[in-house]
């Protein structure tokens, strides 16, 4: 049987410890990480504070920005001001990844002192599973902790090959993910719902179906669920690939009655400012995007989770990023954050949204990774994790 190895298996005293850290967050127009942007950084605080408590040398390996995303989003600056506020200290940067003036700044860093490495995702060697650069890496430390949850489904160099290369231990947050999960993901309480949304059915289609065998009730929202009413037959499938409708049709066969869609839509302008507060599905015309799930929805969602043992959410139900389109996730999350149910939520923007609700403290668990999340409770192979257990 394996184990997986925490900060307790091992010593971290006066050895230079490199943190494998995900910081992939949002700024504001001010080019800030604020209070509600820094759910990745915070998360990251604990396992800092007690490298430093035990006079651990440490130094970071963030993560910061998809392979999409333009430069300005892999920019480090805010993310290093933030976690020096949230840390009380300084957290120096070293300019480069790799090389010998690396490896010497590395031997120069004091017990209880934090230095911050360039963004892993600068170097392309590392989405390409590189040998080389895990050994470039390695040489700067004696002790690998992963605090990169988000990133668990992952094979990437830093993630897997430089785990390999040294003694590796999971940070407190990746075991208290590891933790949290598998109460969901083992002998799951029913009944169990989902709630699912999201932009695009092809980045969804593969944790619905797996849901969909292991769930009773799965409520889709999102930019997907028209796509699924238009293979219900409630919109016009024309406006959609018909790949994406061929998918929801299966799927829809497939769930067997589990699927819950929207009744009713809020649409309107793409900016908020001219909407329809809320229209029955039939009488939505092929021109009118649907932007949120209306009351009714919210209610038929809500008569399933309020029979539910154990709710798991991912994804906003509506375009958050307007407040005019938020109201029918403010009120589910209103109303979920009183259910006695086990309530695990994953996927950035929905922690940004009910942490701008005032509502992350009400449910039990709080996923630094969406994606990362899912993969673990289908069962999926988890790349980034396996070089941190052990056998017992």
């Amino acid at each position: 049987m394996k184990r997986l190895r925490t900060l307790d298996d091992v010593d971290v005293a006066d050895k230079r410890v490199i943190v494998r850290a995900d910081y992939n967050v949002t700024t504001g127009a001010d080019d800030k990480v604020d209070s509600g942007e820094d759910f990745r950084i915070r998360t990251t605080v604990t396992t800092l504070q007690e490298l430093l408590t035990k006079r651990a040398k440490v130094i970071l390996l963030p993560r910061r920005g998809r392979d999409e995303d333009p430069l300005s989003q892999l920019d480090l600056s805010p993310v290093s001001k933030r976690l020096e506020e949230l840390l009380g200290q300084p957290v120096r940067k070293i300019p480069n990844l790799t090389g010998e003036d690396v490896v010497q700044e590395s031997h120069r860093v004091s017990p209880g002192e934090v230095v911050m490495l360039p963004n892993v995702r600068q170097d392309p060697r590392e989405a390409q599973v590189n040998d080389q650069f895990a050994a470039e890496l390695a040489l700067l430390a004696e002790v690998y902790v992963n605090e990169a949850f988000g990133e668990a489904h992952r094979a990437h160099t830093s993630l897997t090959l430089l785990a390999q290369r040294m003694t590796s231990v999971a940070g407190r947050r990746v075991q208290l993910e590891i933790e949290a999960l598998s109460k969901v993901a083992n002998n799951v309480p029913r009944p169990y719902v989902v709630l699912a949304s999201g932009a695009k059915l092809e980045d969804k289609i593969g944790m619905l179906r797996s849901l969909a065998e292991k769930a009773d009730v799965i409520c889709v929202g999102g930019k997907i669920a028209n796509v699924f009413l238009a293979a219900a037959g409630k919109l016009d499938a024309a406006q959609f690939r018909p790949d994406d409708i061929a998918a929801a049709q299966s799927l829809i066969a497939a769930a067997k009655g589990k699927l819950r869609l929207p009744r009713d839509i809020v649409t309107g302008s793409e900016d908020g400012q001219h909407y329809v507060k809320a229209m029955p599905v039939e009488e939505l015309a092929v021109d009118m995007p649907a932007w949120d799930i209306g009351p009714e929805t919210v209610k038929e969602f809500l008569t399933a989770c309020t029979r539910a043992k154990t709710i798991i959410w991912n994804g906003p139900m509506g375009r958050c990023e307007v407040s005019t389109y938020c109201a029918g996730t403010r009120q589910l999350a209103q109303a979920l954050s009183k259910l006695s149910a086990y309530r695990v939520v994953g996927g950035g923007d929905t922690v940004t949204a009910l942490h701008q609700f005032g509502l992350a403290e009400a449910f039990d668990h709080m996923s630094v990774g969406g994606g990362a999340m899912i993969a673990l409770l289908e069962g999926k192979r988890m790349p980034a994790l396996e070089p941190l257990y052990v056998e017992d």
